[in-house]
């Protein structure tokens, strides 16, 4: 069976990505401030890497990425190898696309997509379900060891525990990635009793066997008390009983077995990270409990748009942050639709009033200073057209409520959300996105 396979390579190191300098903002820039008010706005970028010739976005099914780490032989003959690869599983055909760097210069390399991890020894190369010759497409490495591979499969892969493999031409394994997935589904509330309206609502389980629940209440000062929610069976939230999802139906109705949280909403969002992989089929939305009025139903989100690939995190200060703000809090959540399309969400608190802040999607994680800008093409312009690069200015209390869309989908190394300081640029907070 024959893929289309593209090679990329670079033509200078520095090329590749630039640091983490605040840019300037131009008429081309995706980036688009929020009102005073704190109310959100979101904005496209002008090219769209997901949509087809036509214009119109495409449908996937899932987007499995993941980073590509050394092996112990990898660790001896390339101790440099560093990458990542996704896999975009749509319903006609699927595209694996790898970037690799630290290889040897100009050798040659083999890719091969395995069912299992890269911690089952008996993997075995995935064949499609006619038996056919697996997805193993050759790598070229440039003069400076770097490499991009784009891989068109001619039918959608099954979505089942996945790997890849980097070989040497002798098959020695250098390096490998567990493809994984978090998908998820998204909810609007327009309706409610008292103070209790307009609510956002995710549910996400991942491959990693964790699911989160996360709820963006209508604005900052309408909740005056704690409340609780809780992944809910019911459907449409039409019923007049609540019916909470139980991991272990063999189990009792309790927090441990529920997927909920409690929240006074204080830092604009509540949310929870549960240790079991829901059966996302099984919710049909979120209710939302308070404590002074009745327990059915306060509010319920329908749970009715699917989510392609769903990560969040919260917000905390770096040191230079902690020296100029204390404390500063918050939420930053990254979503991509089925449709291809990515939206970041910045929810912060603590800031300056009336500020306008930078800030951008980068590819590494907080630990490590978030790296670098994430970028739509890797081995394109750092700037906001090809980065995710919001803009936003805080309200009278130094809150915001920020979106920014674009037409791409988005791979494994969108990692963290930076919040930088107005004029010297310098990184005051940041969000791991898990």
């Amino acid at each position: 069976m024959r893929y289309t396979i593209t090679l990329l390579s670079l033509a200078i190191t520095t090329a590749f990505i630039s640091g983490c300098t605040p840019p300037t903002e131009t008429s081309s820039s995706s980036s688009s401030s929020s009102s005073s008010s704190g109310r959100s706005s979101s904005s496209s970028s002008s090219s769209s890497s997901s949509s087809s010739s036509s214009g119109t976005p495409q449908s996937y099914i899932n987007v499995k990425g993941g980073f590509i780490a050394p092996s112990a032989q990898g660790s001896s003959l390339n101790p440099q190898l560093k990458g990542h690869a996704n896999l975009v599983i749509s319903q006609s055909d699927s595209e694996l696309e790898i970037h690799l760097w630290g290889l040897t210069s100009d050798a040659e390399y083999k890719a091969l997509l395995n069912e299992g991890t890269c911690a089952e020894p008996n993997g075995y190369l995935y064949r499609d379900n006619k038996g056919d010759e697996g997805v193993q497409p050759t790598i070229a490495a440039d003069v400076y060891g770097m490499s991009m591979a784009q891989v068109i499969i001619p039918y959608a892969v099954r979505e089942t525990s996945l790997s890849l493999a980097i070989e040497t031409t002798a098959n020695v394994q250098i390096g490998c990635v567990d493809l994984n997935s978090s998908q998820g589904y998204k909810g609007l509330n327009h309706y409610g009793k008292s103070f209790f309206q307009n609510y956002v609502g995710y549910i996400s389980a991942n491959d990693k066997g964790q699911s989160s629940i996360e709820v963006v209440p209508p604005a900052w000062d309408e909740v005056p008390e704690s409340v609780t929610a809780f992944a809910s069976k019911d459907f449409g939230c039409n019923s007049n009983t609540s019916v909470p999802y139980l991991h272990n139906t063999n189990n009792l109705d309790t927090a441990s077995n529920r997927l909920q949280f409690t929240s006074d909403f204080s830092k604009g969002t509540g949310w929870a990270l549960a240790p079991f992989k829901v059966r996302l089929s099984d919710i049909k939305g979120i209710d939302i409990v308070s404590p002074s009025q009745e327990y059915r139903g306060d509010t319920c989100i329908s749970l009715e748009t699917r989510i392609l690939m769903f990560r969040s995190g919260s917000f905390k200060p770096t040191d230079a942050g902690v020296s100029l703000y204390g404390t500063l809090a918050g939420r930053g959540i990254l979503e991509t639709s089925k449709e291809g399309v990515t939206t970041a969400t910045v929810i912060m608190s603590g800031l300056k009033p009336n500020t306008t802040y930078s800030n951008h999607v980068h590819n590494g994680l907080c630990a490590n200073a978030g790296g670098d800008h994430y970028l739509h093409e890797i081995h394109g312009s750092d700037n906001a057209v090809n980065g995710m690069f919001p803009v936003f200015t805080t309200d009278g209390n130094g809150r915001v409520r920020y979106q920014l869309s674009a037409n791409h989908l988005v791979r494994p190394d969108a990692r963290s959300i930076v919040i930088h300081e107005p004029g010297s640029g310098i990184k005051i907070a940041c969000a791991d996105l898990e």
